[in-house]
């Protein structure tokens, strides 16, 4: 069944209706969702601007803070397509799912993460922190640790603690990353879960 317009969608309980914009492109200056240095294949993000927002989205904490017109970040698999006889992709997805908001269009540093969701520069490997040796892992020796490392930038309402620019361990799976080149150096950011989160390096 094809809707005749997106208008007709009233999303039920904690969903919330996006506009699909595009899925995000290397061709803009910026590579969502490549792990640097690892051999695994990451699910894409599409950047949609938000319509209609179910008002338990916002009760439960899911969307605190998101409006209509917002341009958010969510993974490719969040939510359902709706058919509508239109041009656009619309989603209906689930406040949970939503990555963050993009203050900024044209700056993917500018990303307020949504609910218990933190933004993290990932440091470099070769870093000595508080006594931890963030040393280059070798895959092959199982007494290495494998883990990644990364500095919060921001972080959502719904977070249980302040997490301002501390360091923070967890595993390389995990969250979904935006990576660009600046001045030569390779700097990737990554939107993780609070949950995620393994420990913290005090400094």
């Amino acid at each position: 069944m094809k809707l005749n317009k997106a208008n007709s969608i009233i999303p039920a309980d904690t969903n919330v209706v996006v506009q699909v914009i595009n899925e995000v492109q290397e061709e803009e200056g910026v590579i969502i969702n490549t792990q640097v240095n690892r051999n695994i294949k990451s699910v894409g993000l599409y950047k949609g601007i938000v319509l209609k927002i179910a008002p338990k989205a916002v009760e439960k904490g899911h969307a605190q803070g998101l409006k209509v017109e917002d341009i958010v970040l969510f993974s490719r698999f969040a939510g359902h397509h709706v058919a509508v006889e239109s041009n656009f992709m619309y989603k209906v997805v689930p406040g949970s799912m939503l990555m963050g908001i993009m203050e900024n269009k044209e700056d993917y540093l500018k990303i307020k993460p949504l609910a218990n969701r933190l933004l993290v520069e990932v440091e470099p490997v070769d870093v000595t922190v508080g006594g931890v040796v963030l040393g280059d892992i070798d895959a092959n020796d199982p007494t290495l640790e494998d883990l990644d490392y990364g500095r919060v930038l921001a972080y959502g309402p719904e977070c249980q603690h302040d997490y301002g620019g501390k360091l923070l361990a967890f595993t390389p799976y995990v969250g979904e990353t935006a990576s660009r080149a600046k001045s030569g150096e390779h700097k990737e950011l990554r939107l993780i879960n609070e949950l995620d989160i393994l420990f913290s390096v005090e400094e």
